[in-house]
């Protein structure tokens, strides 16, 4: 009923605004030209989320300007989309989070809020 599609929604709207996005993108947006070396057959099994009911975690990595940064964060708002917390850093601004949250005695609690 449309109710229950209006909290569906608020709920995947709130889990974005919470994982700090720094911008959209979608699954269906990806560029895969060969000249990017983008592996389609393994973003599509990225797609299904599997990995988090795996408790695995995924790297992006690759040269600038590849599409790093879009493509972990369509992957983030699929698995939004899929009701799954997500959050969002910049591996350095991550690290350097983690250095002051030693540095404060926070260092646990943000590793458990990260978890």
């Amino acid at each position: 009923n449309s109710e229950y599609d209006d909290r569906e929604n608020r709920k995947v709207e709130r889990l974005i605004n919470t994982a700090k996005f720094r911008y959209k993108a979608f699954m269906e947006e990806i560029d895969f030209d060969s000249s990017r070396g983008v592996d389609k057959n393994l973003i599509n099994r990225l797609e299904f989320c599997d990995f988090i009911k795996n408790k695995q975690n995924i790297l992006v990595c690759g040269s600038t300007g590849v599409g790093k940064s879009f493509i972990a964060t369509a992957i983030g708002y699929k698995a939004c989309m899929m009701g799954y917390k997500v959050m969002y850093f910049n591996i350095n601004k991550l690290f350097s989070k983690l250095k002051m949250a030693k540095a404060d005695g926070s260092y646990i609690k943000e590793i458990n809020k990260i978890e």
